[in-house]
């Protein structure tokens, strides 16, 4: 019953089409100052974040969190992380691997080299002066294989059946075997027993 403004309405306004044209301009936002009074007013730009064309960075030295809300590194991630295309780029080169100190840092290593065994070309061989155990955690010769059976432990596939004594193919302590013979070269050339059935 007693306006203070132009037009006071106490209650619900319903209009069809609400223009207002005094100030503003295109994509100005309508805001009140918390007293009721409203104006047209520019979106104020976020000082945290930058938008160039399809990019968007942060602004600021702070660190980024996404789940957590005191961040400890640039991008603090609680939760799960899922990328296509993953790229480490500092440090590291071909061959390196990923590795964690145990308190979560990663960085990129060599992988260090096996003490155990010696790769040269296509051979491989062990350069420690114990044992090799296949089957057998405890070896007590210098290749100590245990199967499951007695029967499939060691297997030479291929058959070789020396010319005699003197052939000079293979080396000392070599065994070879064929449907008649086992052969074992010796100091003295190669030797052989028979085979025979039951």
């Amino acid at each position: 019953s007693s306006p203070v403004q132009e037009l006071e309405v106490n209650g619900t306004v319903q209009m069809s089409g609400f223009n207002l044209t005094t100030a503003g301009a295109a994509d100005y936002v309508l805001t009140t100052n918390g007293s009721g009074v409203g104006s047209w007013a520019a979106i104020p730009p976020d000082a945290d974040w930058t938008i160039s064309v399809d990019d968007m960075y942060s602004a600021v030295t702070g660190n980024v969190g996404i789940g957590v809300a005191s961040p400890a590194q640039k991008l603090d991630v609680d939760g799960t992380a899922q990328m296509t295309g993953f790229k480490l780029t500092p440090g590291g080169a071909t061959g390196y691997v990923l590795t964690e100190d145990g308190s979560g840092v990663g960085s990129w290593q060599v992988i260090p080299p096996d003490a155990d065994w010696t790769i040269s070309v296509d051979d491989m061989y062990s350069a420690v002066t114990g044992n090799v155990g296949i089957g057998t955690s405890g070896p007590t010769a210098k290749l100590d294989v245990t199967g499951t059976t007695g029967y499939d432990q060691i297997r030479m596939r291929t058959s070789f059946t020396p010319s005699g004594t003197s052939d000079a193919s293979g080396n000392q302590g070599d065994v070879a075997w064929d449907n008649d013979y086992i052969y074992v070269k010796t100091g003295d050339g190669w030797e052989r027993a028979a085979l025979s059935t039951w």
